[in-house]
């Protein structure tokens, strides 16, 4: 469940700029659109995001960041 404090995030670069669309996921079936989520910051397209609480993501970027 998602309480106020916890926000969505990308799991490929952890940004949490992220909106809703409509669309096709690639590999899925065509004929039906699924609600995706896309990252607007690395273009990452799908329905997982991964949810965290808003202290833990600063965390998470610095961990991030340091690997790269």
């Amino acid at each position: 469940m998602k309480l106020k404090r916890d926000i969505s995030i990308c799991p490929k670069c952890f940004s949490k700029n992220i909106s809703s669309d409509k669309g096709f996921l690639p590999g899925g079936i065509e004929a039906f659109q699924f609600d995706v989520s896309l990252c607007n910051d690395c273009g990452y397209r799908g329905r997982v995001f991964l949810i965290v609480n808003e202290q833990e993501y600063y965390k998470l970027k610095e961990e991030k960041q340091r690997k790269t």
